[in-house]
C-alpha cells in the first residue's frame, strides 16, 4: 500500500497565512524524506482557517523543494475555471518536473457556498452535474494535445530557470515572463505565476515580474490569491504587471468578447488591488460580484506589490496608469520613437498631477537583445532570433485579418507589420539591442536620452535563442554594460 499526505494549509490559531504556507512546505520536505508516495495540496477560498486558494502555486514550490515525492492538487475546483487554463497550467508543471505532478479535480465547495458564487456566478454550486462532465471532457482533450512544435517544453523550462538563476547571480534587476496561450508566440507561458514560483525557489535577490497577467481571463479572487501566494513565497520580490491581451484566438477560446477587454481589465485590476489592500471587500462589478471577502494570504508587501500596466499602443492607458499611481510597461519596438515619447510625457504628467512621482522602476521597456564580442557574429545571431520571433508573432496575430473591435482600434494593421519586420532598421533605430557590448551601451545611451530613466527588460530567449547564446548575452551585458549604469541595475 502506498501512503500519501493531504495538506490543507491550515492557519494555526493566532498565526498567519504566510506561516501556514511555510508549514506546508516544511511538511512536503518531511514527507519526501520519510518516503511517502505523494503530497496533495488542497484548494480553499475566502476561509479564515485555510491559506491555499491556488494549489498550482503550492504544487510548483513543493516540487521545487523536494526531490522524489509526487506532488498533486487535491483538488482543483474544475467547475469554476476554464478547462484550457487548468490544462495549460498543469502541462507547465509537468514540464518543470516530469513524472512527479498529479492533477486532482473536484466539483466545488458545496451547496450554498458564497465563494462558489463569487468565483463563477451562474455556475451551479453543487459542481454542475452535466456541466462538470462536459468540463472534464474538455480538460482531458486539452491535456492529451501536445505543446506547439519547436523546443521540447521540459528543456525550455529548465533552460529558462537556469537563466533566471544566472540573472540572480549576475545582478540583474528582474526576471519577467508573459501570459499567452497555445501559439508558438508565448504559448509555453500560459501561467507566469507558476513559472515565477519555480524561479523564486531557485533565486534569492532578483525581482519577479509578471509581464503581464491577463485579468480578462481569470476571476479576480483567483488572480489575487495566486499573486499573493507568490509574493509570500518570494518574500516580497514580486512586481505585478497587468495586461489586456490582444490576440483574438485567446479571447475566442475563453469565450470572452474583445469589446469587453477594457472594461474587464479596469474592473479586474481594481478588484485585485482592493482584495490585497483591504479587508471585508464587497465587490459589485459588471462582470463579478462577491463579498464581503478578506483575501488570504495577505500580500507580503503592504499594502500590495508594485502594480505595472502594459501599454502597447494606447496613450490613454498610460495616462490612466499615471493617475492611479501605477507603473507602465512599454515595447518601443512596435511604435515610432515620437509616439513613445508622447506616451511617456502623458504618463508622467498624469502621475504628477495625481501626486505620484514615478521612478525608474515604474517605467519598464522591453528590448530584444543579442550580444557577442564580435559585432558581425552578433548581427547574424540576432537576425536569426529576430526573424523566428517575427514569424511566431505573425502566426499569432493572423486572425486580426478577420477581426475588428472597438476596444482595439487599428489593430488589424498589426498583421501587415508583423509580416515585414526589418531587422537592420530595427537595430539602427535602437528598437533592438544587437552588437558588441560597446555598441549596445551606445544604443542604451541614445535610448536614455530620448526617454529618460527607466528599467530595461532584455528579451534574451525571444525567437528560441539557444541557451548558450542567451547566457553569453547576459554575461557580456553584466560585465561590460551594467557597470556603466550602476544605479539602474
Amino acid at each position: 500500500m502506498k501512503l500519501s499526505v493531504l495538506d490543507q494549509s491550515v492557519i494555526p490559531e493566532g498565526s498567519t497565512a504566510a506561516t501556514a504556507l511555510r508549514n506546508s512546505l516544511d511538511l512536503a520536505r518531511l514527507a519526501d524524506r520519510l518516503g511517502y508516495h505523494r503530497f496533495w495540496v488542497a484548494e480553499h477560498h475566502a476561509t479564515p482557517s485555510f491559506a491555499g486558494p491556488a494549489p498550482e502555486i503550492m504544487v510548483a514550490r513543493a516540487a521545487a523543494e523536494t526531490r522524489r515525492i509526487r506532488v498533486g492538487s487535491g483538488g482543483v475546483l474544475l467547475p469554476y475555471y476554464s478547462p484550457l487554463k487548468v490544462a495549460e497550467v498543469f502541462r507547465v508543471l509537468s514540464a518543470l518536473d516530469p513524472g512527479r505532478i498529479d492533477l486532482g479535480i473536484g466539483r466545488g465547495a458545496g451547496a450554498g457556498s458564497i465563494e462558489a458564487h463569487a468565483l463563477a456566478p451562474g455556475v451551479p454550486v453543487d459542481g454542475g452535474g452535466e456541466g462538470f462532465s462536459g468540463k472534464l471532457a474538455e480538460l482531458l482533450a486539452f491535456l492529451v494535445d501536445g505543446f506547439p512544435e519547436g523546443q521540447p517544453a521540459g528543456q525550455h523550462f529548465e533552460e529558462s530557470l537556469r537563466l533566471a538563476e544566472l540573472a540572480d547571480e549576475l545582478g540583474f534587476h528582474h526576471v519577467k515572463t508573459v501570459e499567452h496561450y497555445f501559439h508558438e508566440y508565448g504559448g509555453y507561458s500560459p501561467d507566469p505565476v507558476t513559472f515565477l514560483a519555480a524561479a523564486a525557489a531557485r533565486t534569492s535577490r532578483v525581482r519577479l515580474v509578471t509581464g503581464a497577467v491577463l485579468p480578462a481571463f481569470t476571476h479576480p479572487l483567483k488572480l489575487a490569491g495566486k499573486l499573493a501566494m507568490l509574493d509570500n513565497i518570494s518574500r516580497g520580490r514580486l512586481d505585478v504587471g497587468f495586461g489586456r491581451a490582444f490576440l483574438p484566438d485567446e479571447f475566442a477560446a475563453f469565450e470572452v468578447s474583445m469589446d469587453e477587454s477594457r472594461a474587464r481589465f479596469d474592473e479586474g485590476v481594481e478588484a485585485v488591488r482592493r482584495l490585497w489592500a483591504e479587508e471585508d471587500v464587497v465587490w459589485k462589478g459588471t462582470f463579478h460580484s462577491f463579498g464581503p471577502v478578506t483575501m488570504l494570504p495577505r500580500t507580503w508587501q503592504r499594502p500590495h506589490p508594485r502594480i505595472l500596466v502594459a501599454t502597447a499602443k494606447t496613450p490613454a492607458s498610460a495616462e490612466a496608469a499615471g493617475r492611479a499611481g501605477y507603473g507602465v510597461m512599454l515595447v518601443p519596438s512596435i511604435n515610432p520613437r515620437e509616439q513613445v515619447q508622447q506616451t511617456l510625457a502623458k504618463y508622467r504628467a498624469a502621475a504628477g498631477a495625481a501626486g505620484f512621482e514615478p521612478g525608474e522602476e515604474d517605467v519598464h521597456m522591453s528590448y530584444g537583445c543579442y550580444v557577442a564580442e564580435d559585432g558581425q557574429e552578433a548581427r547574424v545571431g540576432g537576425r536569426q532570433s529576430s526573424e523566428r520571433a517575427n514569424r511566431a508573432l505573425a502566426a499569432a496575430v493572423s486572425s486580426w485579418k478577420d477581426t475588428r473591435s472597438a476596444d482595439y482600434p487599428g489593430y488589424e494593421k498589426i498583421v501587415e507589420k508583423a509580416g515585414r519586420g526589418d531587422f537592420d532598421r530595427s537595430v539602427a533605430e535602437r528598437k533592438t539591442l544587437v552588437g558588441t557590448p560597446e555598441e549596445v551601451r551606445a544604443a542604451i545611451d541614445d535610448i536614455r536620452g530620448w526617454f529618460g530613466d527607466f528599467t530595461i527588460s532584455l528579451q534574451v530567449i525571444s525567437g528560441a535563442m539557444p541557451f548558450e547564446e542567451a547566457a553569453r548575452t547576459m554575461r557580456l551585458f553584466a560585465e561590460h554594460v551594467l557597470p556603466h549604469y550602476a544605479s539602474n541595475d
